[in-house]
């Protein structure tokens, strides 16, 4: 990176490249800052999206059922742990982001888990993602770790 840049993207995890073409708008996640030196490399230009104060305003409202005491306690583990941040977006990949909810849904005893966290993250298909994530072979070790820190 250049000199400065590293201050600029501390604590930023992840990226979004957006490049638009007359054929169409393309969008890559990029994972981390070692992708993000490649890309850079090669001319291509990264904007980083951060969530929190600098936030849009539009700050989707958190489902009843993941918004209940025990909840919040669960959300301030995954906050102190790093994986969500203050309005309880995920800062992790989509898949691991689908087995942390799979985890909470059921600590909370959520029956319509993709629902509720669909509705917070404003995402959809998060069974894919949580399908995508047990497929992995690193799976188990993620599964571990959040049923060590997610837990009432």
């Amino acid at each position: 990176m250049r000199d400065g840049e590293e201050e600029r993207f501390a604590g930023v995890t992840h990226f979004t490249q957006v490049d638009v073409q007359p054929g169409g708008i393309n969008i890559q996640h990029v994972e981390n800052l070692y992708q993000a030196d490649i890309l850079k490399s090669l001319g291509i230009e990264l904007e980083v999206k951060r969530r929190g104060a600098e936030a849009a305003e539009g700050t989707p409202e958190c489902p009843a059922q993941l918004d209940s005491a025990p909840a919040r306690v669960l959300w301030q583990k995954a906050q102190d742990a790093g994986w969500v941040n203050e309005e309880r977006q995920p800062l992790l990949s989509r898949p691991l982001a689908a087995l942390l909810a799979d985890r909470m849904a059921e600590v909370l005893g959520i029956v319509a888990k993709w629902k509720a966290f669909e509705q917070l993250w404003q995402r959809s298909n998060m069974r894919n993602d949580y399908n995508t994530a047990i497929s992995q072979q690193q799976c188990d070790q993620y599964r571990k770790m959040f049923k060590l820190k997610i837990c009432l």
